[in-house]
């Protein structure tokens, strides 16, 4: 399946600055220690759900 490029690029990164946002928000800058608590939590989940596919590779094929 082709996927452009620019278009998963600007996908990946508005989700990423969503999810900062949220991160910032609910820790205060990192500051609130039971905030930060609860993302380490998840954070810890997100990437055990993550580890079955640590082994993955994707090959892509780039032309101009």
């Amino acid at each position: 399946a082709e996927i452009k490029v620019d278009a998963l690029y600007e996908k990946l990164n508005e989700e990423m600055d969503a999810f900062q946002d949220k991160y910032d928000n609910e820790t205060d800058g990192s500051m609130d220690s039971e905030g930060q608590a609860k993302w380490s939590a998840k954070i810890s989940v997100e990437l055990q759900a993550l580890e079955k596919y640590e082994n993955y590779f994707v090959r892509l094929k780039i032309t101009k």
